[in-house]
């Protein structure tokens, strides 16, 4: 009997374990379609017994078929505590999918994270873009909506979580084991994670004369005729009447995982390729278990100095890189020989900021609710050193200059002493 698995949930679909033999943590997953609320929990717990270790994490997808991309980006969050969760997409825009979609679907804006009904998308303008030339010289034409975040999961969750982190994984110490074939939510999460750097990728099974492939499929909201169909929706009704059913996609992702939201091609239209290939095949199966925990221990210890010079995306986090901006942190780029070099890359921020990738800073992450700064010994070092050092000047100055010069004024020196620091004080709270 193969008892490996600490926590197993909906017929072995979810499993999770701290392997303290091998000293890795392991999450076997086939489907994003189950309970979400039960998925949740589970994920949280599997989490928590993480949490209690330094070890490396692998996630094995095995011909994930997707389902609620809810819990992709609830397990996407999870993993990459150092990163943002959002999924940036658009309607495919013609009136049949408008006049079914509108009314169902809730999505946020990415200007200022306000949820809205879809509707406001399709009755605001919309892009045409055009994809290229026809064999008839004809122009291949698409239209859709406005850009908007489509990540629904709650972000003070995370952000709640990361601060009670011990330990927060670096890229290079999780692997996600893709098939190839996972696609919808699965291709969400594996390509979301792979665009950002936020871990590697290694594939395996498929052909075995190919040493790489694209990292996953399809990753945009599907609608199916079956499952979804309603009184408004007049497209799935008339595919049924015709004696056959259909799945098709009614939201594209895009790459550009920041504030530039021109990105014209969406993402299952370009193959990002996987950073490591290996020779398992069949799926998996707990068979399999030893060979692929192997596998993944070669890979660490080889990316503790090597890289895959095609990915740059991946870095190596350090606190040896510094950035002009004190909430920015990133790593080393993986150089073109294959090795980490030592050019820093800027890569995330601080709890409750994003990275502008366009210009080159931290901002607010105008989806979290910040509590306000702290005290402690651990976050100390966050304070500008500017503000410290002008806090002490100007102490010094009214403690050397208003006491000299007001021998015999000195209770007048102490409250306007006081109301100086009080203003100070109310300054620096807002600020931090």
């Amino acid at each position: 009997m193969f008892d490996k698995w600490d926590r197993v949930f909906d017929n072995g679909n979810y499993k999770c374990t701290v392997d303290n033999e091998n000293k890795v943590n392991v999450i076997y997953q086939n489907t994003f379609n189950s309970d979400l609320t039960e998925s949740y929990e589970f994920f949280d717990e599997c989490f928590s017994d993480f949490n209690d270790n330094i070890y490396p994490i692998i996630i094995i997808q095995s011909f994930n078929g997707g389902g609620y991309g809810d819990l992709a980006d609830y397990l996407s969050s999870y993993i990459n505590l150092e990163k943002s969760s959002a999924i940036y997409s658009s309607f495919r825009y013609n009136e049949q999918t408008k006049n079914f979609i509108a009314p169902l679907y809730a999505v946020k804006t990415i200007d200022t994270c306000e949820l809205k009904n879809s509707s406001y998308f399709f009755n605001s303008s919309y892009k045409e873009d055009n994809y290229g030339i026809t064999e008839n010289g004809e122009k291949i034409r698409h239209k859709r909506t406005k850009i908007f975040d489509s990540s629904s999961v709650n972000e003070n969750v995370f952000y709640n979580f990361r601060k009670k982190a011990k330990y927060i994984r670096k890229p290079h110490e999780i692997i996600i084991f893709t098939d190839g074939f996972s696609y919808s939510a699965t291709s969400d999460l594996i390509k979301e994670t792979q665009l950002k750097g936020g871990a590697i990728i290694v594939g395996y099974d498929g052909n075995p004369y190919l040493d790489t492939f694209d990292a996953s499929q399809s990753p945009s909201g599907v609608h199916s005729t079956i499952f979804e169909n309603t009184q408004n929706d007049i497209l799935s009704s008339e595919i049924e009447s015709l004696g056959f059913s259909l799945s098709y996609t009614i939201s594209e992702s895009f790459s550009k995982l920041d504030d530039e939201t021109d990105e014209n091609i969406p993402i299952e239209y370009i193959i990002h390729e996987i950073d490591e290939r290996v020779q398992l095949y069949n799926g998996y199966d707990d068979s399999k278990y030893d060979a692929f925990i192997n596998e993944s221990l070669k890979i660490f210890e080889k990316y503790k100095k090597k890289c895959n010079p095609k990915n740059k995306k991946l870095l190596f986090i350090s606190d040896k890189c510094k950035f002009k901006d004190y909430r920015l942190h990133g790593g080393f780029e993986c150089g073109d020989d294959g090795y980490w070099s030592e050019k820093c890359i800027p890569s995330y921020c601080d709890n409750g900021y994003v990275y502008d990738k366009k210009n080159k800073k931290c901002i607010k992450d105008i989806c979290i609710k910040k509590e306000k700064f702290k005290f402690t010994k651990d976050n100390l070092h966050k304070i500008p050193f500017i503000v410290i050092f002008l806090f002490i000047i100007t102490q010094l100055f009214f403690v050397i200059f208003f006491f000299k010069k007001m021998k015999r004024n000195k209770k007048y020196a102490i409250i306007f002493l006081l109301i100086i620091n009080i203003i100070f004080i109310i300054v620096f709270y807002i600020y931090i």
